[in-house]
């Protein structure tokens, strides 16, 4: 088995603290990228990581939701750790 390395695009939810007039309220994306280790997938979501240990733990885990993902690319595979 593998691990892939995956590059993704997604917009993040937001939040703006102080008052604004409603016509000064922009609706605009925060467009991220993320890098790591895709370790779960559901219908629903991705969760990948930034690190994984010879002994499979891992850390900096982050979940994307799926409808957030805008571009997904897997940028390469590697033979799993353990399996070396």
């Amino acid at each position: 088995m593998k691990d892939k390395l995956v590059y993704i695009e997604w917009d993040d939810a937001a939040s703006r603290g102080g008052w604004e007039f409603r016509d000064e309220v922009a609706n605009k994306p925060y467009r991220c990228r993320s890098a790591g280790f895709l370790v779960s997938e559901t219908k629903d979501s991705v969760v990948i990581v930034t690190n994984i240990s010879c002994n499979g733990k891992c850390s900096e885990a982050m979940q994307i939701p799926k409808g957030m993902i805008r571009r997904r690319r897997t940028v390469a595979s590697y033979p799993r750790m353990e399996e070396l």
